[in-house]
């Protein structure tokens, strides 16, 4: 993580706490990014924000409104702060999604290595009477998802995450940026 000074005027919020102008935080890739256009010495726009957070096959899914400043319905946009603010509230409520459901239904007899590209619906079943791992990707992108369900009819569990699944359970998780998140 880097250091970063919030410009004045502008409000950062991290880990519960608000960072006004001329105070110091530390960010990483992810939220310099989300707040780059609040920070002294970086050179940003706020579409060029939402285009790095989002990736490229999902920017065309934010509609026009929240690309034109002067377009933001109930908002007032006296104030260039005030659009910004209304897009960064924007932004925290975008939940990336896949247009087209994904579901992969396996039977698994050996450990299993999930990447970026798999679906995001993993419905398995472990008939082997033990414990199998799904290992989860290392960097997947930001808001990627998986629900795994281990199927009723399962006669061991999954180690995934810390966290043991057991027969007829589920566990969702998301990629915040740095870390696996449970749902």
């Amino acid at each position: 993580m880097a250091l970063y000074t919030v410009r004045t005027g502008f409000t950062v919020f991290k880990d519960g706490l608000a960072y006004t102008g001329g105070q110091s935080l530390d960010l990483n890739i992810f939220e310099f990014a989300r707040h780059k256009h609040k920070l002294e010495n970086t050179q940003s726009t706020v579409i060029g924000a939402i285009n790095f957070l989002v990736s490229s096959n999902r920017a065309d899914q934010i509609s026009f409104d929240d690309r034109s400043a002067d377009l933001l319905p109930g908002v007032d946009i006296g104030t260039l702060q005030a659009v910004i603010e209304e897009l960064d509230r924007r932004l925290k409520n975008l939940s990336p999604q896949s247009s087209t459901l994904m579901i992969n239904v396996e039977t698994l007899s050996a450990d299993k290595q999930l990447i970026d590209s798999d679906a995001s619906i993993q419905d398995l079943t472990n008939q082997t009477g033990a414990t199998l791992n799904v290992f989860l990707p290392d960097s997947p992108p930001l808001g990627k998802q998986f629900l795994i369900v281990n199927e009723q009819v399962s006669t061991g569990s999954f180690y995934i995450n810390n966290s043991n699944v057991f027969s007829g359970d589920r566990y969702g998780i998301v990629w915040q940026g740095d870390r696996w998140l449970e749902l």
